[in-house]
């Protein structure tokens, strides 16, 4: 369902449509570029996703790499 990145993958879920009923594709992204992946984590249970994420160096917005920290969430409740 989620990569590593905490993106909402196209998945094939199960037959009633588990997991992709609302979302089936979410990117994070800042100004169309995607974010830069500094370290991710899923707990033993396999229920919590938490990622951590940075812009990527935007020269022509004026925007330094990694200026911008981004710090994910997903939980996933069965």
């Amino acid at each position: 369902m989620f990569d590593r990145r905490g993106d909402i993958v196209a998945w094939s879920g199960g037959s009633d449509g588990t997991y992709t009923r609302y979302s089936s594709r979410i990117e994070h992204r800042l100004n169309s570029a995607p974010l830069l992946l500094l370290s991710s984590n899923v707990e033993e249970d396999n229920a919590v996703l938490t990622v951590d994420l940075a812009n990527p160096g935007m020269v022509s917005r004026g925007l330094g790499s990694e200026l911008v920290h981004v710090k994910l969430g997903n939980f996933c409740d069965r």
